[in-house]
């Protein structure tokens, strides 16, 4: 089998742990845990919405760098997703869902393990390393339930190299989908169609909206003013000319004009990609699986288009990276707006719930009561960024504290009165402060305790590897 494609058995070591997962919780881990006020959770059976006969299918589509506040059912004006705007109204929309990193890898391994980054420990860039083999995702639970797992994604920074493999009875990675979404889809649906009555988990991923910014040329100008007929091909950010951008923001050479058209090509690769999954979604209805169907439409962070002054991500944990969509369409389920918190990692454990399905202890919690009471019980969110992690933010219903370990340096924002995070107040509420610090150590302890129980594994990027990651700008 080659790397980009690859049908995938379940080793013995993780037939074995999973084994010892379902009915095995480490007491003592749990009793410090308790005590430095972290917390493990366990799901637990609910008939939710499915009956034993037939359960729903699960399809968890990753749109990468995708910002929540650049569609219009999170308040965008501009046009960019009719498609999926119109997939919120048939379905639960969180409209403060938070992502665990700051980029790929941690995020997505934080969602598929409902575990933070300093846990897993993939997320030191650019080699996170590889999952430790005792950590159980959410794709090897859902194959050792009897349904079958697939997976078609952009490669790079989710290449079964780092582990993402794992649990996929067909794994399907690489350049095929990384700026093609209709491809992407289109391969999912073939998939999809020469499946029979065996429920399926499938994951869908692309890089479209990603950088470098250049959709089709039928898209490029849609968000240009009228009187610009041509755009300059500087203004798509490919690789070699990243660092030519990089010296011109430092430079402070970049202007409003420059800013406007770069987001503007941001938002035709979003229009882009809303007509894909659009197509998407009307080939699911026509085919009768879209009511067999639980669809979760989310992304792993957003981009920074110079709001704090670059346009990046992994560096920061400001809301436009870490604020990100989250639209879950339940079989039967009345359409719903969900406010307050929900991290990343509660969607496995609250899609586990609502199947029936038992998982193993994990740090994400299910929010299925709260969806029917319509308000989430988080109190608290958490986010890593950096490219060594080192950045942490914690988020309550007012405020957002982030510190970085490395360099000691602290923020805090009142993010209702300032969701731009403009105005750094961290010397002028000193109890808040304190407050915000002492709840965020408490989450660093105990996720320090339990990574204890997990290694990390180094992984050789080769050549081919590298070369996906320069494209997307992540190398040099």
């Amino acid at each position: 089998m080659t790397e980009t494609q690859r049908d995938n058995r379940l080793p013995r070591n993780q037939k074995a742990t999973l084994k010892q997962n379902k009915n095995f919780r480490p007491a003592i881990l749990l009793v410090v845990l308790a005590l430095l006020g972290g917390v493990l959770f366990r799901c637990t059976k609910h008939q939710g919405v499915r009956d034993q006969a037939r359960r729903p299918n699960i399809i968890l589509i990753g749109l990468d760098a995708l910002r929540a506040d650049h569609l219009g059912i999170y308040g965008y004006s501009k046009e960019t997703s009719p498609q999926i705007d119109a997939f919120a109204q048939q379905s639960v929309v969180f409209d403060t869902a938070i992502s665990q990193a700051a980029w790929t890898t941690p995020s997505f391994m934080s969602l598929l393990t409902s575990l933070y980054p300093s846990v897993h420990k993939l997320m030191e860039y650019p080699n996170p390393g590889q999952l430790d083999d005792n950590i159980i995702s959410w794709p090897v639970l859902m194959k050792a339930e009897g349904y079958l797992t697939a997976s078609f994604n952009g490669g790079g920074y989710l290449s079964g190299k780092f582990g993402f493999d794992r649990g996929f009875d067909h794994f399907v990675s690489g350049q095929m989908y990384y700026k093609n979404a209709p491809r992407l889809f289109r391969d999912a649906l073939a998939w999809i169609g020469r499946q029979q009555d065996q429920p399926f988990f499938l994951f869908l991923h692309t890089y479209s909206v990603h950088r470098p910014y250049w959709p089709p040329p039928v898209y490029r100008t849609r968000f240009f003013l009228e009187s610009e007929t041509e755009i300059d091909h500087t203004f798509s950010l490919p690789p070699r000319e990243w660092d030519h951008w990089q010296d011109r923001i430092k430079a402070g050479r970049i202007d409003g004009e420059d800013i406007r058209k770069i987001t503007a090509l941001y938002d035709a690769e979003i229009s882009y990609v809303d007509e894909a999954f659009g197509r998407f979604i009307q080939e699911l209805k026509l085919s009768g699986v879209f009511d067999r169907s639980v669809i979760i439409l989310t992304a792993d962070h957003g981009d920074e288009l110079f709001d704090h002054g670059q346009i990046d991500h992994i560096r920061t944990v400001y809301q436009e990276l870490i604020h990100v969509p989250l639209i879950i369409k339940i079989p039967g389920a009345a359409p719903e707006r969900i406010q307050g918190w929900m991290e990343s990692i509660d969607i496995m454990p609250t899609i586990l719930e609502l199947i029936g399905l038992d998982c193993p202890a994990v740090q994400g919690e299910s929010m299925l009561k709260a969806i029917n009471k319509g308000k989430m019980l988080r109190t608290y969110a958490f986010s890593e960024g950096g490219k060594k992690g080192s950045i942490k933010a914690l988020l309550s219903r007012e405020w957002k504290y982030i510190y970085d370990t490395s360099t000691q340096t602290e923020e805090l924002y009142h993010l209702l009165k300032d969701p731009a995070e403009s105005q750094n107040l961290v010397r002028d509420y000193q109890r808040v402060r304190e407050n915000m610090r002492t709840h965020l150590q408490r989450i660093l302890s105990a996720n320090a305790e339990l990574s204890k129980n997990y290694v990390q594994r180094t992984v050789d990027l080769d050549k081919d590897l590298k070369r996906k990651l320069r494209s997307l700008g992540y190398l040099r």
